[in-house]
């Protein structure tokens, strides 16, 4: 407990929380039971489900007896959940856009919302106590000018919002440039449409999803890949990936002040340009944490930064205790910095002595090893939620999570990359007062045909993997007092594998449990 102090403080913090969930409830606001208009602001972009469009609003207004009853912009509970109904044509409503919606809130709590008890929690704890289908004649667009300062009202903020949302459609319709082409981007994988490659390329680069299709989210949920689609400290590690180099190359304490500057700005600027999801906000600050402890100190604590940044996200938000994300994202980074240092494989030096290992088999075995290993650490931390949150488990997660790292790390470096090669040439171009356009279609040109072949690739390896025998293992609905005893199992193999000498014992016995509970479902 000495070593890591902040645990201290974190468990205290959990178990409050748990503690005012169980026994106190916050009270909804109350709304007419009739149909009724209501004016709302969109919190973010609209996520395509089967029939409907999903996105979250801010209640500001309603009409009530031919007068508009206005919300205070203090009180949290004045969200709604809402469906929207579209017809084909009509443009979606985007983030702070606000609308005149003609339909009947129902609460989440209520009989006729046919809700899902885990769905119910989901809203609450998201603080969406409302939820409402709206038809397509009932919405319109509402002027902009008009009480500009209900909701989120500080000038400051609402041209941040507008800022990232600027940047988001550029740089959406520079990749929809890239992908006109048809010719040239069906070569390679044609039975893989030219809507998902866009949806997939959207979704890794800045975190979009609501455009990906069913099919492509089936496909990487039963394949165990799906949380390659959720922007984390995987992709940011990429991103940083050049400033590593620099920080090698340069040790000297003002440039290292430099770099940790650059570093906590790009990886700010990232995280709001992609509308900061829970698992990018804990990379972000992990990792920013580590940069600027690490100009005061060379020996820094992972598990100490990592219980540092769950106390500061859960006072900021309570709630994101109960997120599936938040419990994952944790869960993964804690499993990886306990088990990971467990399953390295000792590889002798150059100059050891009677090392019957030929040379050019040690770096294969690490470059093999070493993926295989992160990603068997984060498995078996989190194999106990995944089970109970979503009932099922993919058997091939951990070999298509390292067949999938080769193929996302160019993706990400050329979806980053190009905009930015892009955006320099056109400000050369207004510099030097030149035309440089022909060079940078040209550039577009020859990148874009390896760029959609990637694309392809990943998601034929994702289609490839789903139709495999038993690709995904199906439970039923794990109780809490279960989830206890496969976190006792975790604890038990990590004793196990802290002695090396019962190293292929511990494999064999997690191999074991792992069938057993398996087998146990059926």
């Amino acid at each position: 407990m000495h070593r890591y102090p902040l645990i201290a403080v974190l468990i205290p913090l959990i178990l409050f929380i748990l503690v005012v969930d169980a026994s106190y409830q916050r009270e909804a606001p109350v709304y007419p039971k009739e149909t009724t208009s209501y004016l709302v602001e969109v919190l973010a972009n609209p996520v395509r489900r089967p029939k409907t469009w999903r996105m979250p609003v801010a209640l500001l207004a309603y009409k009530q007896r031919d007068s508009i009853q206005v919300r205070l912009s203090s009180d949290a509970m004045n969200q709604a959940m809402i469906y929207l109904m579209v017809d084909s044509g009509v443009p979606l409503p985007r983030c702070s856009d606000r609308l005149w919606l003609t339909t009947r809130m129902v609460s989440i709590s209520d009989s006729t919302a046919n809700l899902p008890a885990y769905y119910q929690q989901y809203l609450y704890h998201n603080g969406y106590p409302f939820t409402a289908v709206v038809y397509p004649d009932k919405w319109t667009l509402f002027s902009p000018g008009i009480l500009p300062d209900l909701y989120r009202s500080t000038p400051l903020r609402r041209r941040i919002s507008a800022h990232f949302e600027y940047q988001r459609q550029r740089l959406l319709s520079y990749y929809h440039t890239l992908f006109r082409p048809v010719d040239t981007q069906r070569a390679v994988f044609p039975t893989i449409p030219l809507s998902d490659r866009f949806s997939l390329l959207e979704s890794l680069s800045i975190g979009q999803r609501q455009h990906l299709s069913e099919k492509v989210k089936h496909d990487f949920s039963a394949s165990g890949i799906s949380h390659l689609l959720a922007l984390s400290g995987f992709h940011l590690v990429i991103l940083l990936f050049p400033f590593f180099w620099w920080q090698k190359l340069d040790r000297r304490l003002g440039t290292r002040i430099v770099q940790a500057l650059l570093i906590v700005l790009t990886m700010t600027y990232f995280t709001y340009l992609s509308g900061a999801p829970i698992s990018l906000c804990r990379a972000s600050l992990l990792l920013a944490s580590c940069y600027i402890l690490s100009l005061f100190s060379t020996q820094i604590s992972i598990l100490n930064n990592l219980f540092l940044v769950a106390i500061v996200m859960l006072i900021a938000h309570p709630f994101w205790l109960f997120d599936v994300g938040f419990q994952l994202s944790f869960t993964a980074v804690l499993s990886i910095r306990i088990f990971h240092p467990l399953l390295r494989i000792t590889i002798p030096g150059k100059n050891a002595i009677a090392d019957p290992m030929p040379r050019w088999q040690k770096p294969l075995i690490r470059y093999l090893w070493d993926p295989l290993s992160v990603a068997l650490a984060a498995q078996i931390g989190t194999f106990p939620l995944v089970v109970y949150h979503f009932n099922q488990f993919a058997l091939y997660a951990i070999f298509a999570s390292v067949v999938m790292i080769p193929i996302i790390t160019p993706i990400l470096y050329l979806a980053w990359g190009m905009p930015l090669v892009h955006l320099a040439i056109t400000q050369l171009g207004q510099i030097v007062s030149h035309d440089f356009s022909s060079f940078s279609k040209l550039l577009d040109h020859l990148l874009a045909p390896f760029l959609s072949t990637l694309l392809g690739a990943m998601l034929y390896v994702a289609q490839t993997v789903n139709q495999l025998p038993s690709a995904s293992i199906h439970f039923r609905d794990l109780q809490w007092f279960e989830l206890t005893i496969n976190y006792g199992i975790v604890c038990c193999i990590y004793q196990l594998l802290k002695t090396k000498k019962h190293l292929f014992y511990s494999m064999l016995l997690l191999i074991l449990i792992f069938l057993l509970l398996i087998l146990s479902r059926f």
